[in-house]
């Protein structure tokens, strides 16, 4: 895959949202076309060839027409103060024709791509479409969120709850021993082998009771 870059708001890191791991993959390449200097969105295209690359899938006209919709239903909600919340939809429209399928976002997202000036998660796309697991991309671009604020190092602290939230986990995975072996050791197995980060975390329990956990503390840096 050539050099891609990406670029996008840090708030995004926080979002609530879910994708499906061939979802993402898309999302993610197609804000590797968006400029972030530019003033307005354009209209991306993507061969047939391309999504098949994307999804590991060879489609049919079916299929792409499925995807279409899982996408168009997306929804990005953000927090705000005093118990408010703003929501988003991704796209606005998407046409398939002649082996081309063509992208337009919702205006209201220019925020999050467009004119960037800081508080911007910098990346390359190669990194991010080399992790599996949808979860292993989420906490990699919280990871770059907080990248190296006053040092080569970061740390910062998450709650537990709030990245169950974030990321729409199922059920299962709401039980902290659950989560921490299906969401967090696959994410710190998968970012430090394949990407140019290098992270830990630890569990923070600020009530002293024994097994009862609320944050994660996650440390972090630039591979050497």
């Amino acid at each position: 895959m050539k050099e891609v870059k990406v670029y996008m708001a840090n708030s995004l890191s926080t979002g609530k949202y879910n994708f499906k791991d061939s979802e993402f993959n898309f999302i993610l390449a197609l804000i590797g076309k968006i400029n972030k200097y530019d003033k307005d969105f354009e209209e991306y295209s993507f061969t047939k060839k391309e999504l098949e690359n994307l999804t590991n899938t060879n489609l049919k006209y079916t299929r792409i027409s499925q995807m279409a919709d899982g996408l168009m239903g997306k929804v990005l909600h953000l927090n705000l103060k005093n118990e408010g919340f703003k929501k988003y939809t991704f796209f606005s429209t998407m046409e398939y024709k002649e082996g081309i399928l063509k992208v337009c976002i919702n205006e209201k997202m220019k925020p999050f791509f467009l004119n960037l000036a800081n508080n911007f998660i910098e990346t390359e796309l190669k990194e991010l479409i080399s992790l599996k697991s949808y979860y292993s991309k989420r906490i990699y671009l919280l990871l770059k969120s907080n990248a190296f604020k006053g040092g080569s190092v970061s740390s910062f602290e998450h709650s537990i709850s709030d990245l169950q939230e974030e990321f729409e986990v199922k059920k299962s995975l709401l039980n902290y021993a659950d989560f921490k072996i299906n969401v967090l050791e696959v994410a710190l197995k998968e970012i430090n082998e394949k990407t140019s980060l290098k992270f830990s975390y630890k569990p923070v329990d600020r009530t002293k009771i024994r097994k009862k956990i609320y944050d994660i503390e996650f440390t972090f840096g630039r591979k050497k």
